[in-house]
């Protein structure tokens, strides 16, 4: 039997897109109800990642660091998201606030960056992790460029 890293790797494989093909696979390759962890809060990729999740199915709890782009709350204005624990809402604060109040998103917690990513290692564990990577090997190990930040331990929190 291969230790738990062989085991994850395997996973890895299993599950990682090729360049071009993601958008393809992770909307709807898991089932409603799954917590997704998404990464990218104040980056590029954060436009990527979330119109990945706009074709899949609905009922999703997110988990985003900082609700900075508009393609966040869109997940939630299309149903494909309900639930959200986040810690910073920043320039959609007040779209947000809007659907907070009309009902489209709930809120299960605003944490501090340090509380939602250690809670995501205790009671928050995603099923599914949207992560950006510049380059992958076979052994499912991603290589993320300079500016890593929360991606460590969102892929961690999933594992």
């Amino acid at each position: 039997m291969g230790q738990p890293a062989d085991r994850q790797a395997a996973a890895c494989r299993r599950q990682a897109d090729p360049p071009g093909r993601a958008a393809a696979g992770a909307g709807g390759r898991h089932p409603p109800g799954d917590t997704v962890a998404l990464e990218g809060d104040n980056q590029k990729q954060a436009d990527f990642l979330s119109r990945i999740l706009a074709g899949g199915d609905p009922g999703r709890h997110m988990l985003i660091g900082s609700v900075s782009r508009a393609e966040h709350l869109d997940l939630f204005e299309r149903g494909i998201a309900s639930r959200l624990d986040l810690a910073y809402a920043g320039p959609q604060s007040v779209r947000m606030a809007h659907l907070v109040a009309d009902g489209t998103v709930a809120v299960g917690a605003i944490h501090t960056h340090v509380e939602l990513y250690a809670r995501m290692l205790v009671d928050l564990r995603p099923d599914v992790a949207l992560l950006y990577a510049s380059a992958a090997d076979r052994h499912g190990n991603l290589y993320t460029g300079p500016n890593t930040e929360d991606t460590p331990t969102i892929a961690e929190a999933t594992s």
